[in-house]
């Protein structure tokens, strides 16, 4: 659920960014560009305690979406600065002919932008997806119910401290991909293909 739910939201929030910074044009596209790429290159280990005391005061701690808000900003700043330098160079010739069409920008984005782009938004989306399933760290440092705990966490209780059940781990560790799997295998057309594949035609 909240690998799921921060690959749709994350590349939500990807696609609008992007589409005002790369398409919209708005005013400093450039240094807000650089900001989304910095965004990337902070550690984990700095966002800990400010998160923690914010979800603490929100009432946020222990739930699911505690790690979903994080996630989703943590991601979608990757995907706005990987889309706001491909819809920087978006076909203006499509845009255009939406506009001769009536199109409003919220219906460009819609009906023209996001479909030509679904290749790309699939790799996002499959990215994110696998990244949030595997993360460690934040979940570790929010997650602390027993039934509020994602895979890895629970994967770590099953190593003891002196014994450890190798069979069980083992198990659950293949159990643990299979998500992984699936998802891929259901965006996997898509992933290959061309981001204005016929679009121009």
């Amino acid at each position: 659920f909240i690998s799921a739910m921060v690959a749709i939201l994350g590349v939500v929030v990807s696609v609008l960014n992007a589409f005002a910074i790369g398409i919209g044009r708005v005013k400093g596209r450039t240094w807000l560009t650089l900001l989304f790429l910095m965004a990337n290159l902070l550690p984990q280990e700095m966002l800990v305690y400010p998160l923690f005391t914010f979800f603490d005061k929100a009432h946020l701690l222990s739930t699911p979406w505690s790690v979903i808000l994080t996630f989703t900003v943590i991601q979608g700043a990757f995907g706005t600065y990987l889309l706001a330098s491909l819809y920087g160079t978006f076909p203006k010739e499509i845009l255009e002919a939406a506009a001769l069409d009536g199109a409003s920008r919220w219906r460009a984005l819609r009906s023209v932008v996001v479909p030509v782009s679904r290749p790309t938004l699939s790799v996002l989306m499959v990215f994110f997806f696998i990244w949030t399933w595997n993360e460690f760290l934040l979940p570790l440092s929010f997650l602390n119910k027993d039934q509020s705990l994602t895979v890895p966490l629970v994967l770590e209780q099953l190593s003891g401290e002196r014994q450890t059940d190798v069979t069980t781990l083992i198990a659950a560790t293949l159990l643990s991909v299979i998500p992984t799997i699936i998802f891929f295998l259901i965006f996997q057309r898509t992933l290959t293909r061309g981001i204005t594949a016929g679009a121009v035609k």
